[in-house]
């Protein structure tokens, strides 16, 4: 019997992401220097991305056991080159846009 049983869902990937997003909220509300909001911010965009391609190996391993999913790999796709071409002033804008 393994250790650890298997997950359906990339639970560590959103909690790390809920952190990242965490921790730059506090950085952007607290105004702390571009430099230290830049570092967050790319942080913040490697942890959706991880998420996103976590989500797709869930969805990937699902297919392969012929079961029905919800979730289009296109969707995800679309998903991580959005957030590979964002730049780090814009996730800064859209994070301080949502904290008012």
């Amino acid at each position: 019997m393994p250790l650890y049983p298997p997950r359906s869902k990339p639970v560590k990937k959103a909690e790390l992401l809920a952190q990242k997003e965490f921790e730059l909220k506090i950085f952007v509300q607290k105004n702390y220097a571009a430099d230290k909001q830049n570092k967050a911010a790319e942080k913040y965009r490697a942890a959706q991305i991880s998420f996103f391609k976590a989500k797709m190996h869930v969805v990937k391993e699902i297919k392969l056991q012929e079961k029905t999913s919800n979730i289009k790999l296109e969707k995800l796709i679309a998903e991580i080159e959005a957030w590979t071409s964002k730049t780090t002033e814009e996730i800064i804008n859209e994070i301080r846009n949502n904290i008012k």
